[in-house]
């Protein structure tokens, strides 16, 4: 056994150290926090619905690693199952946790659409929830077909944590030129903040985040249509598509090193039209211009600055500028000026980039990340869970690109999305809710750090030079 651990390289040793750092510390605050009471019946049917997806998974990975027949393959089988174990264990282990969200949100949408016909509750959508109607279609059919409810939201987002992970591999697997690994595939499944989106929170980030990344991955393959058809399912699900929009519009600009385009403006309408399953209302009478407003009602819903956001605008909200205040529209649209600003400067220094040297798919990923990581930062109106597409496409440039500045720059941006994530709403411990803030500040210190990383980055590597008066 120790001769098979020396021969392993030094990326596979850093994975297997994560994924032993990372189970543990999850695995610990699981036991801390969470009282499993008792078994139901529904937990039964959860537990065995879970453990036959995992168990499909589970086997078409062994065959797969068995049949490569590489060197060290036991070792990788070995841990490719206790992986598929742990997310058995921690899925079930937290099914029962009741969430803010969903106790406050979720479950009485959910009830409220029982109590409604099929028409009545198309046409109550936008009024009931302030989520967009393709996601509430979700919830009519679970209140319609009568199971229970905690279960049904975390199965689907399960499932689409799945799509989820199987896209970051897609990902990776092209960026590297590799086979499709299972087990990275079950590594992306364990890392602490998507195990706690399908786990505990039942949230709809993986939905729209794999969507984004799917519509990127299709854009690196230079496939124009699909990547528009991807990020209008994203648009149709949340208006957080925005955030990979801005690479994108880059990947449309520019050309690779063999001078072809990644997307092609005649395909851009794709992605407006998938809008339309959000107009399915429209058939039982309700107003086409309350269907397209829901994006409105979603961004005045708080009257935050920043809804518990490790980003700068979290220091409004510390010093009490709320909705009401003097400064709030003028913080709210300078903050905004801002983001943009900085957008429109790095879309600039990419294209002009991309002229001089030509980018490959690292630097996109790269970029990718920087987007979706500085819109979040800088803009208003953000909400604590919004650093999740940012946080994974940190995760997926750390698998491409194993060196230290990724590495830190994932570990940085997870670990201010968990801190937020675990303090502020996945538990409800008394002390944590009078010491979240602090935690927060925790995460915004964490944040400004992977600026940093990425700051650095930009300088050493592409060549940026800047004298500091």
């Amino acid at each position: 056994m120790k001769e098979k651990l020396k021969s392993l390289s030094f990326t596979e040793k850093l994975i297997y150290g994560a994924i032993i750092v990372f189970a543990l510390f999850l695995w610990i605050f699981s036991f801390s926090f969470v009282e499993f009471s008792s078994y139901s019946i529904d937990t039964f049917f959860y537990f065995i619905l879970i453990f036959f997806i995992l168990s499909v998974i589970g086997l078409m990975g062994t065959i797969q690693i068995v049949k490569q027949n590489k060197e060290n393959y036991k070792i990788k089988v070995l841990s490719f199952l206790i992986l598929i174990i742990y997310i058995l264990f921690v899925t079930v282990f937290l099914s029962v946790y009741i969430s803010i969200d969903f106790d406050y949100f979720l479950s009485q949408w959910i009830d409220c659409y029982k109590n409604l016909s099929f028409s009545e509750a198309l046409y109550q959508i936008v009024d009931i929830s302030n989520y967009t109607p393709l996601y509430n279609y979700f919830l009519i059919i679970i209140a319609k077909c009568g199971i229970n409810s905690l279960y049904a939201v975390k199965f689907l987002t399960f499932l689409f944590t799945i799509f989820l992970a199987f896209v970051m591999e897609l990902i990776v697997k092209h960026v590297r030129r590799v086979d499709f690994s299972f087990i990275r595939f079950a590594i992306f499944m364990i890392i602490p903040t998507i195990c706690m989106e399908y786990a505990s929170w039942g949230q709809c980030d993986a939905i729209y985040t794999a969507f984004c990344l799917l519509a990127f991955y299709f854009a690196l393959k230079k496939k124009s249509k699909l990547s528009f058809l991807s990020v209008g399912i994203a648009f149709a699900f949340k208006l957080q598509f925005l955030f990979v929009v801005p690479i994108l519009f880059v990947m449309l600009i520019i050309k690779d090193k063999s001078g072809a385009h990644y997307l092609k403006w005649k395909d851009i309408w794709i992605a407006p039209v998938m809008y339309v399953l959000n107009f399915i209302p429209i058939l039982v009478g309700r107003p086409v211009e309350d269907l397209i407003l829901v994006y409105f009602k979603q961004v005045d819903y708080f009257g935050l600055l920043s809804q518990d956001c490790a980003n700068l605008c979290y220091i409004y909200e510390l010093i009490g500028i709320r909705k009401g205040h003097p400064a709030y529209n003028f913080l709210f649209i300078f903050q905004f000026i801002v983001t943009i600003a900085l957008i429109i400067a790095l879309i600039i220094f990419i294209v002009k980039l991309s002229k001089k040297k030509g980018l490959g798919d690292i630097d996109l990923l790269f970029f990718a990340t920087i987007f979706s990581f500085i819109m979040v930062l800088f803009m208003p109106k953000m909400l604590d869970r919004f650093y999740f597409l940012a946080a994974e496409f940190a995760v997926i440039l750390a698998f491409c690109k194993p060196i230290k500045n990724n590495v830190y720059l994932a570990i940085l941006i997870e670990l201010s999305l968990f801190f937020v994530m675990f303090c502020t709403y996945v538990y409800t411990e008394l002390w944590i809710s009078y010491v979240g803030y602090i935690f927060i500040i925790i995460g915004l210190i964490m944040n400004l750090g992977a600026l940093y990383l990425m700051i650095k980055e930009i300088c050493v590597n592409y060549k940026i030079e800047k004298k500091i008066s």
